[in-house]
């Protein structure tokens, strides 16, 4: 029995001796047999067995400081993971500022072009609606129904290409030459004497072929067969022109005065 007893302690020195050189420790020293007698045996097998379990422990702090290593290294990794995150949305954030700068730049930019835009528009209708009143004062219009009949047979004018009156000058002048009753404009630039003459003869029978041709398509007023300088529907269109010209300016003097009132002030503001 304590032969068996023997070899139980020295297998179990050997495999203590194996994980201790292992963890590099140095080995137990070999047993001292039967020369310390059993006292002495009984010292080395608690010598042994504290080794084993002293081993058996450092075996399991190893195996803890592999796990925490590992749990070290994850928790780096996902600190870089989290950095790099945290880079990406600060440089997203980034990007979305320069893009709303960038979009509120593009705004003002077509704000400032479209007000440039309706600045040319107005200005435009207000030039336009400045020379429909002098046409309307020019024609004597003084009726409303007669003034959009004017506007509308302007378009109809427009389209309609060269006017009546030069084209009768012109025919009036070159029927008087070809007939022999006066000369070409030619010759009064060439200084004829008797370029005078025939003129005031063109003149005349001017006048008188512009009695005897009525419009064809007659007033665009009203359609009677007379000049629109001679429709008595005029009256009506000059007097809303002239009520129209008389409330510009006023409209004009207010503003004059309040330009005034601001230079005053600017003036008196001045150290």
């Amino acid at each position: 029995m304590a032969g068996k007893d023997t070899n139980v302690g020295a297998s179990g020195v050997a495999e203590e001796n194996v994980v201790m050189v292992e963890r590099g420790r140095d080995p137990l020293p070999p047993a001292g047999g039967k020369k310390g007698g059993r006292g002495q045996s009984k010292s080395s097998d608690a010598l042994t067995s504290l080794d084993g379990r002293t081993g058996r422990l450092e075996i399991a702090m190893g195996d803890v400081k592999d796990h925490v290593g590992m749990v070290e290294q994850n928790l780096q990794t996902l600190e870089d993971h989290v950095l790099e995150e945290l880079d990406s949305l600060k440089r997203a954030v980034g990007a979305q500022d320069e893009l709303r700068e960038r979009f509120t730049e593009l705004f003002n930019s077509l704000q400032e072009q479209l007000d440039v835009v309706k600045a040319s528009v107005e200005e435009t209708r207000q030039d336009a609606a400045i020379w429909a009143k002098k046409e309307l004062q020019r024609r004597g219009v003084k009726d409303v129904d007669e003034a959009i009949a004017m506007a509308e047979s302007l378009t109809e004018y427009d389209r309609g290409g060269e006017s009546s009156e030069p084209k009768w000058e012109d025919e009036a002048l070159e029927g008087d030459h070809a007939n022999g009753g006066g000369e070409s404009p030619k010759a009064w630039h060439k200084g004829d004497k008797h370029a005078s003459t025939n003129k005031s003869e063109g003149r005349g029978k001017l006048e008188e072929k512009r009695v005897k041709n009525k419009p064809k398509d007659g007033c665009f007023f009203c359609g009677g067969p007379h000049w629109a300088k001679d429709c008595r529907r005029q009256g009506k269109l000059a007097t809303l022109v002239k009520e129209k010209d008389e409330e510009k300016a006023e409209r004009e003097s207010v503003r004059i005065g309040s330009i005034q009132v601001l230079n005053a002030l600017q003036r008196k503001n001045v150290p």
